[in-house]
């Protein structure tokens, strides 16, 4: 019986910061109340916080755990497909170009989100904002990583500069997806993920 109960609540919990996660990923912390949390649950206010004894707060920080964990799954699937490095490169670029389809996480990348949302300084979002920070240092190292292993196995040229490679790609693909955002227009994020093949292809070690 308690072993039913405990599950019970692990699987409440569980729906609670799915449903949470697209809310804030799509209105942002300010712009989503728990009112709003709890119309998404049809929970009541105790029972939201029998899960989250730290309110808003906690559930905005295990909402976006969940986001950075359903993108970071995605990207390292593509990062880690079989195939050389460029190959691995490119996989990447088309995961995301395919995170701006509406059948994926709503309100796009989380960890652009959390970045525009907690400019202002609002002392709230630095538990958000750090871990939107360090979100970006993995992607950027899982890049770098596959890199250094394509310039290690002659797949990449020599003079590929990791860390320059994954800066380049992770900057320019988040600014797309901005612009794509901004416009609500897929087309930018798509010419941009064009420029990006070309410039992957580019790395290729000469035969």
């Amino acid at each position: 019986m308690r072993q039913r109960t405990l599950r019970k609540g692990a699987e409440t919990k569980a729906s609670i910061v799915r449903e949470a996660a697209e809310l804030f990923n799509t209105r942002g912390y300010a712009g989503t109340s728990l009112s709003d949390v709890l119309d998404a649950t049809g929970l009541e206010k105790g029972g939201l916080y029998n899960h989250f004894r730290g309110g808003k707060v906690e559930l905005a920080e295990a909402a976006l755990n969940y986001s950075l964990a359903v993108v970071r799954e995605r990207r390292r699937a593509a990062l880690t497909a079989p195939g050389p490095a460029h190959v691995r490169l490119l996989a990447m670029v088309d995961e995301m170009v395919a995170e701006r389809d509406a059948t994926r996480l709503k309100g796009g990348c989380p960890i652009q989100n959390v970045a525009v949302e907690a400019d202002d300084g609002d002392p709230v979002l630095a538990p958000l904002l750090r871990r939107a920070r360090k979100a970006m240092r993995d992607w950027q190292d899982s890049i770098a990583d596959v890199v250094a292993n394509g310039v290690a196995l002659g797949e990449l040229r020599a003079d590929c500069e990791p860390q320059s490679v994954a800066n380049f790609l992770t900057a320019s693909l988040e600014g797309a997806l901005m612009i794509s955002k901004l416009y609500r227009d897929r087309a930018h994020m798509a010419l941009v993920a064009e420029s990006l093949r070309t410039y992957v292809l580019g790395l290729r070690r000469a035969a």
